[in-house]
């Protein structure tokens, strides 16, 4: 419905676990974020996805709530490079 725009999807993680395998993890994070808006019509090239691992925390890694705040799915729409609507975390 709206070629011009494009859906950057980040996938995130806490630090627990081996930086590799938290790349694995937020990379399929966002994988299953973007099937679900391919699922809905949203056409291939206008998906983007990037896994950030454990490399952008909001929270402390120390306890419960921090680690799960950093477990978490961000969004930017951009039409022509520039961002219109981007997820607050």
């Amino acid at each position: 419905q709206f070629p011009d725009l494009t859906l950057e999807i980040y996938g995130h993680t806490d630090a627990f676990g081996s930086v590799a395998y938290n790349q694995r993890l937020s990379e399929n994070r966002a994988n299953e974020t973007y099937d679900y808006f391919a699922d809905k019509g949203v056409t291939q090239d206008q998906l983007v996805i990037t896994g950030f691992s454990e490399l952008q925390p909001i929270d402390s890694n120390d306890n419960g709530s921090g680690r799960q705040n950093n477990r978490r799915v961000e969004f930017r729409l951009v039409k022509d490079g520039r961002v219109l609507i981007q997820s607050i975390p």
